[in-house]
């Protein structure tokens, strides 16, 4: 059986959430990151900016102990010719 890291299988799992958000237009998804995320990555919040993802201070909506919020939103969709 073939093993796969995370950081490798990470990639192709936010390209699928993102492709699934697209197609039922769902238009912002958002996480938490959590202290202990960036001890073991300190690179973490750059990974999710180079994915299309935003960094945040955290809301009311993210986890109680979390440090930074991750946001991906929906492309907007441009009509022409209407």
């Amino acid at each position: 059986m073939r093993e796969f890291s995370p950081i490798a299988l990470a990639p192709g799992l936010l390209n699928r959430l993102a492709e699934w958000c697209e197609r039922r237009e769902i238009d912002e998804v958002y996480g938490s990151v959590v202290q202990s995320d960036l001890r073991k990555t300190p690179s973490l919040l750059d990974w999710y900016e180079k994915r299309g993802f935003d960094v945040w201070q955290p809301s009311d909506e993210c986890l109680p102990n979390a440090v930074k919020m991750v946001v991906w939103r929906r492309r907007a969709s441009i009509v022409v010719g209407e």
